[in-house]
């Protein structure tokens, strides 16, 4: 079969340094490691984390079945995919920074959805549409050794994005003071003087760490605290499970954590008052139970592909 990733929207279109970009061409690749033929399109490629096959300008003319990466992209693939293509959009944030919700509903009407995460799905469920999750998948080189600190340390995800939740940071952070030390990462198109007033409060802090530094983020940690309220799958949080970490999870329905954090994997909060108590009550009692939860609820990229496959 040959599939295309199609990312072609004039404006929200491309491949970037970032964790959904990463998604797609991983995707494409895991399919050519099973058999299969897989490209991406897109306007331009600026994905420098790793190496990976050349992008295409347009859609390739004998494709079976085209993905749209994003809802802009929706609209550029059913005018441009071959007419006898199989024709999906894989939604995996809710984009209305991009359009408004009521546009991004009308929009899944119109194409074969595919979700990846429980929130979403849930989402255009009550709004009368019908989707099918398929994850991204895991990676299987997220590493457990710990390092070791004076004091418990919490990591953040640090973004000036709206759905990030900074605020809610700086309030938990001021909120527990000095009992624990702060550690993190951000992409360094996401920084202001917002995010660096906050990052000076850390011990440990990156930008735009590879997969190495991720690793060695996270084992940094004790305690992964996840405040974003709109996402897909919520990925920082799940690897850092994946590397040991205890989950402080915001309870909320796109926070893009309800997938593998629940009652028995993680330790949930509504606020900030409800954050620093379930913080402080954390006995790291929880992580194996995650971890065995992402592994088999989640599973890798090469079997959510074979979930591709079979809905395509």
């Amino acid at each position: 079969m040959k599939i295309c990733f199609c990312a072609t929207d004039s404006f929200y279109g491309g491949i970037n340094n970032n964790g959904g970009s990463r998604t797609i061409v991983l995707s494409a690749q895991t399919l050519r490691n099973m058999g299969h033929e897989a490209e991406v399109a897109a306007v331009c490629d600026n994905l420098t984390w790793f190496e990976h096959q050349k992008i295409h300008k347009k859609i390739p003319k004998d494709c079976d079945a085209c993905i749209a990466c994003s809802v802009s992209d929706v609209a550029d693939m059913l005018a441009s995919a071959p007419a006898k293509a199989k024709k999906l959009w894989w939604c995996r944030l809710l984009e209305d920074y991009q359009m408004p919700k009521s546009k991004i509903i009308k929009t899944a009407k119109k194409v074969r959805t595919i979700v990846n995460s429980e929130g979403l799905k849930k989402f255009f469920s009550k709004h009368g549409v019908k989707t099918e999750i398929v994850y991204q998948g895991i990676d299987d080189d997220w590493n457990i050794y710990r390092a070791q600190w004076n004091k418990p340390t919490i990591g953040f995800l640090i973004s000036n994005k709206k759905r990030k939740n900074l605020k809610l940071v700086r309030r938990i952070i001021k909120k527990l003071g000095d009992s624990y030390d702060y550690a993190g990462y951000g992409s360094k198109n996401e920084q202001d003087e917002a995010t660096k007033k906050t990052t000076k409060l850390f011990k440990y802090f990156r930008l735009s760490p590879d997969h190495n530094g991720l690793v060695d983020i996270y084992n940094k940690c004790d305690i992964w605290c996840s405040v974003s309220d709109s996402e897909g799958l919520h990925n920082p949080p799940m690897e850092a499970a994946l590397c040991g970490c205890e989950l402080a999870c915001y309870d909320t329905p796109l926070g893009g954590t309800c997938d593998y954090a629940n009652k028995e994997t993680a330790w949930l909060f509504k606020d900030v008052d409800s954050a620093v108590k379930q913080i402080k009550k954390i006995d790291y009692s929880k992580n194996v139970k995650c971890r065995e939860l992402i592994y088999n609820k989640i599973g890798t990229r090469e079997q959510n592909m074979k979930r591709l496959l079979n809905l395509i």
